[in-house]
């Protein structure tokens, strides 16, 4: 087996390194876990320098693909292929720690707009993909040990010192440098342009025409509840929908009866050692999150946020009794989908870290409800994410959907537990709530 000396030496030879545009060479190299180097040409490799401030050589990152899960200590299903073709060429500043980098970096040389926290533009984000397949070329190299990737990965990059990476190595000034441009990356762009006015490309004014802005997110301001008739109120219509035996009366006694999580829910987490110290702190009912692509919020049923005194979660809890998740998003979107819509669901694709046809057999509620916790753990600065299914369906109603969104996701669902979907980087779990309370 290579030592890690071997795989460094390996990923620093430039001469084995493929242009994006050429990449890959042998598709069955890259159906494997491993590593890989990324490398920038002279000119791109000047526009990262005045960025950042300091010269740089030509292997700028180092990474891995595969490694079976701190998190879960579950084997991953990851590849070569899927982390650097999905992730890294395709994906998002969210979802790709060398993306994040090389956007911040690039966030002003190319003008880029920030569109919500960590996502840019849908154009913008191309533009950065356009620049990967301009600049930069990769050197794989397939390793099929998951279990012990990771440690060889931390040796491979402490041996190489690449500047893009961050994770456990020292901050020197480059690396100061570029965590004070990633944390740009939180804040969208507080500017407008005109859609016919100069300087608008058309993409950018298609974009502005084709969209309507969310509401404002910026600062939200809470009222305490003093039981369970305060979370009426909030409801979309009180009438309707609070009623004895179903969710929204339900859900809003059972937590407001326990101080914590409900036993049913932290049994479920108990189970993780990931998640297993986490406690709540705060709930916020009918939670609403602006979504880009029209005026209609995610209004996801309780926004809970809990912390193990070290690292902080967002937890969006869809409640249900026998409802259904709604649509499939093949039906949301129609046969003649707005702008709108194809601009939202290429937005929730990017930030699941799928595509826009995987979701089209896909409940859309499950879609948003889960891009809800993303977008509020990013807002608030949270480390993990959660989307929980908290049921009182007799019979599983809704579960075969849950659990085909999840395996989508690359997770295993089953009923009282909660799973990691490494491609999205949340957590999805169903639990059974105590049926006593549909008679609340």
């Amino acid at each position: 087996m290579p030592t890690a000396v071997d795989l460094a030496e390996y990923l620093a030879r430039q001469d084995l390194a493929v242009p994006v545009p050429s990449f890959p060479i042998d598709r069955s190299v890259i159906a494997r876990p491993g590593l890989y180097s990324w490398w920038v040409d002279d000119e791109g490799r000047g526009v990262l320098e005045d960025g950042l401030g300091a010269p740089l050589e030509s292997l700028i990152y180092a990474g891995q693909a595969g490694a079976t899960s701190t998190r879960s200590a579950k084997p991953s299903t990851a590849t070569l292929g899927s982390r650097i073709l999905n992730n890294h060429l395709r994906g998002t500043a969210y979802g790709s720690t060398f993306r994040k980098s090389l956007s911040a970096v690039l966030l002003q040389p190319l003008g880029l707009v920030i569109d919500k926290p960590y996502h840019l533009t849908k154009v913008d984000n191309e533009r950065v993909s356009q620049w990967m397949r301009n600049h930069l070329s990769i050197v794989v190299c397939p390793f099929d040990d998951r279990d012990i990737l990771r440690a060889i990965e931390d040796e491979v990059v402490r041996i190489l010192d690449p500047p893009l990476n961050l994770d456990g190595m020292p901050r020197d000034t480059t690396r100061q440098r570029l965590s004070q441009l990633r944390r740009q990356l939180s804040q969208p762009s507080a500017i407008k342009v005109a859609s016919d006015g100069p300087g608008a490309s058309p993409e950018v004014a298609e974009a502005l025409d084709a969209t309507e802005a969310p509401e404002p997110s910026e600062v939200r301001f809470m009222v305490p509840t003093g039981g369970p008739d305060d979370w009426r109120r909030l409801l979309a219509d009180p009438d309707l929908h609070w009623v004895v035996g179903r969710s929204a009366r339900t859900l809003a006694h059972a937590w407001e009866d326990v101080d914590g999580w409900p036993p049913e829910i932290a049994i479920a987490l108990a189970r993780v050692p990931a998640l297993a110290g986490l406690r709540p702190v705060y709930g916020f009912p009918e939670f609403k999150t602006p979504l880009p692509g029209g005026r209609r919020s995610s209004q996801t049923d309780l926004m809970v946020i809990a912390t193990d005194g070290k690292r902080r979660a967002t937890v969006a809890i869809e409640r249900k009794v026998d409802e259904t998740f709604g649509d499939y998003v093949v039906d949301w979107l129609g046969a003649d989908p707005s702008p709108g819509k194809l601009h939202r669901l290429g937005y929730l694709a990017d930030l699941l870290g799928v595509s826009t046809d995987d979701l089209s057999h896909i409940r859309y509620q499950l879609v948003h409800r889960s891009a809800a916790a993303k977008i509020e753990g990013a807002r608030n600065g949270s480390e993990v994410g959660i989307m929980l299914v908290h049921s009182w369906a007799a019979n599983l109603e809704g579960f075969d959907d849950f659990a085909q969104f999840a395996g989508l996701l690359g997770a295993k669902a089953e009923p009282g537990t909660v799973v990691f979907s490494e491609s999205a980087d949340l957590w999805l779990g169903w639990v059974t709530g105590d049926s006593r309370y549909l008679a609340y």
